[in-house]
């Protein structure tokens, strides 16, 4: 049952619009009720927001269901609260996503150097001490008088 919980994280935090999502820990909940081992939570998701997620999840939800055995109890968490109780959470899943997006490993050597030739720019020496003679490309740096 793992496997299918593991492949939906990356699902439904892009159903979520990015928010960090996490099957819920059984410990930290309160209370025991029918499906607790199936509770989602979904973070940084405020009470005008809600809604709408559930929405969005809903074309899914059924094979979501059918994949962890049973329905789902999504638990919403508001930004406040997200930072106030779990920000190491909150911190640790945009850290993984951050380092997901800049992985080089998914980079070939040629798509490297291509990347560095479109932004290569090439410089005009100045003329004498005429301004405006160099290269227009360049951010300007103003000059301090000494």
């Amino acid at each position: 049952m793992t496997a299918p919980r593991d492949t939906w994280v990356k699902k439904l935090r892009a159903l979520m619009n990015g928010r960090p999502v996490r099957w819920a820990e059984p410990n930290s909940s309160i209370g025991d009720y029918d499906g607790r081992g199936r509770a989602i939570e979904v973070f940084n998701a405020d009470f005008k927001d809600q809604r709408r997620l559930l929405h969005q999840l809903r074309p899914d939800r059924e094979d979501l269901e059918r994949a962890v055995g049973g329905p789902v109890t999504i638990i919403f968490h508001t930004t406040r609260e997200s930072a106030r109780l779990y920000s190491e959470f909150i911190q640790a899943a945009l850290h993984d996503e951050a380092a997901e997006d800049v992985s080089i490993a998914e980079y070939e050597l040629f798509d490297i150097e291509a990347l560095a030739q479109a932004f290569d720019v090439p410089l005009q020496e100045r003329q004498d001490e005429k301004p405006g003679s160099g290269s227009t490309t360049l951010p300007r740096v103003p000059r301090v008088a000494a």
